[in-house]
């Protein structure tokens, strides 16, 4: 993604050519950014690790944690869809 489509995102207003805008929540793009970092993160652990390079102590858990916060967001909305949205499940 290039920087303009990552504000757009980061805006809410991604658009998609030929589909419109997508509004996206202020939760969805927490999640975008979590899913960024998380990638980003793991394409440094393993360059580090394919340059032999020693790694951060940290780095593991980094990805860890932002793992199991992307399967929340997941499960979360999965539950979301089947109650139809509502706040009391």
């Amino acid at each position: 993604m290039t920087g303009r489509a990552l504000s757009r995102v980061w805006n809410g207003t991604l658009g998609i050519e030929g589909v419109g805008s997508l509004k996206l929540s202020q939760l969805d793009r927490l999640s975008v950014l979590a899913c960024v970092t998380g990638l980003s993160l793991l394409a440094i652990f393993f360059a580090a690790t394919g340059l032999g390079a020693e790694q951060p102590e940290w780095l593991p858990m980094a990805i860890a944690s932002i793992a199991g916060f992307e399967m929340f967001m997941v499960i979360d909305a999965a539950r979301r869809r089947r109650s139809g949205g509502g706040l009391n499940g």
